[in-house]
């Protein structure tokens, strides 16, 4: 009996939904996959529920059309540089770094100058936290008066970060470390992802003993592949105790278009690490061209498999190769629009920690875990207003400082801007040379010889 190509019976008609449906999918595939290919530490890093098993297993394949979304990539590859050579271009605002586009501004003395947030892991964990449709009771979180017109829920937030204290209860809303090596975890998660993929290609296997059973294992092989050789990302730092003494705490004040108000306090090296070069690729050409391979080989995988289909497939193999597709095309819909890009992360896993309060420590609280023995203690406090004035209001409360009319402003912050307070405490004031060590903490920030300054006079 001869075998059927896709040239006869509804070849042609299969052919030509192939082509729709790479096209329609295309469309939806987000460049913020190949992050998560990038990064599988930071994006696998939180698998502990069975949901989260379910979105890993059934929502992430990537053997579908990505041909649009890899072509973008590896724009974004050359015109930053990656292209040219060893150790040059920039990797911020690529696959390999993504930039969250916010900026802060810093106000001392009378002088302001602005820098980015960059890629700023805990700002994008508090922009996921959710703001409850009505004012909550729970002890740690303080409710606004509800004003006569509810317009935008909006949270103010204070996020306060400090060395570990070493209390135990913490150990229990510790987050994994996701600048380490890759482990035998995050390897498991991978192949998980492609599971749908694997069965199919093991059917495909036994049941028609084909070659054709290998298109459907390539993009688990190439997830392996990017993992073992991911490149290596700069740690997060711990600055002993006896070291802060004579740094003056700062104070971060950012507006997030998703979550409201945000203020940051801490001292200074250890806040600045998160908006700097905490995260960032540690430069290595080798496995950046092997990671950039892996990048166009994800977008040749549904090129491929269409002229295997139109051309060389048997019709029964060309409605598996088809369902498959359609599958992978209504995963990408739904990864993209039901908020796949934070799924099973790091941010995620720090949004979840800080929604399970901690008995009798009076503020959400989640442990950042670095290499080594490096740990910081992040805890989030939030207050929710029913309008963005009335935010503006408990947010100068929070500051003390006294409220500037919108048409005195010096600075209103637009939908990707923020803006930076630094203040220094009671211990700074009494003593203003003590200051004068933390000049350098924020080389590239300008920093006025007269440092001391009054919170309650600080001004937008």
């Amino acid at each position: 009996m001869p075998v059927q190509t896709a040239n006869s019976g509804n070849g042609p008609i299969l052919s030509a939904l192939g082509t729709v449906i790479g096209y329609i999918g295309s469309e939806a595939a987000p460049e913020h996959l190949f992050q998560r290919l990038l990064w599988p530490q930071r994006f696998y890093n939180e698998i502990t529920t069975f949901h989260d098993v379910i979105e890993v297993a059934f929502l992430m394949p990537m053997g579908g059309p990505l041909y649009k979304a890899s072509l973008k990539t590896l724009d974004r590859f050359f015109v930053n540089g990656l292209f040219r050579g060893s150790e040059l271009g920039h990797m911020l605002g690529t696959a390999f770094f993504h930039d969250s586009k916010l900026e802060y501004t810093l106000h001392i003395n009378g002088t302001q100058s602005r820098e980015h947030v960059r890629n700023g892991l805990l700002v994008e964990a508090v922009s996921l936290m959710e703001i409850p449709s009505e004012n909550p009771t729970s002890t740690n979180i303080e409710a606004c008066s509800k004003p006569a017109k509810i317009r935008s829920r909006i949270a103010v937030s204070t996020l306060r970060i400090t060395n570990d204290s070493g209390h135990k209860r913490l150990l229990s809303h510790q987050i994994g470390n996701e600048t380490g090596a890759v482990t035998l975890r995050i390897y498991a998660a991978l192949l998980l992802s492609e599971f749908a993929g694997l069965v199919t290609g093991v059917v495909v296997l036994c049941i028609w003993r084909s070659s054709f059973a290998s298109l459907w294992f390539i993009p688990a092989t190439l997830k392996l592949l990017n993992a073992f050789f991911t490149i290596p990302r700069q740690h997060m730092i711990t600055v002993p105790a006896s070291d802060t003494v004579n740094e003056s705490e700062s104070k971060f004040e950012i507006y997030l278009p998703q979550h409201g108000f945000l203020v940051v306090e801490g001292n200074t090296s250890l806040i600045l690490q998160f908006f700097r070069h905490y995260g960032h690729p540690v430069r290595g050409r080798f496995r950046e061209v092997v990671q950039i391979i892996t990048v166009v080989g994800f977008g040749l995988v549904f090129p491929v498999g269409l002229f295997c289909s139109v051309v060389l497939m048997p019709t029964e193999l060309q409605y598996v190769w088809l369902c498959y597709q359609l599958y992978c095309c209504a995963s990408l819909y739904i990864y993209r629009y039901y908020g796949g890009q934070s799924w099973t992360s790091t941010a995620k896993a720090v949004a979840r920690g800080w929604t399970r309060p901690i008995a009798n420590m009076g503020e959400n609280t989640v442990l950042l875990s670095g290499e080594g023995d490096t740990r910081l203690m992040a805890s989030l406090t939030s207050t929710y207003c029913d309008s963005y004035a009335h935010g503006k209001e408990v947010l100068a409360k929070l500051l003390g400082q006294e409220m500037v009319p919108d048409g005195k402003r010096d600075l209103e912050p637009g939908p990707n801007s923020a803006v930076v307070r630094r203040s220094t405490f009671p211990l700074a004031q009494k003593d203003p040379s003590l200051i004068a060590g933390s000049n350098t903490l924020s080389s590239d920030a300008p920093v006025s010889s007269q440092t001391e300054c009054e919170p309650s006079r600080l001004k937008d």
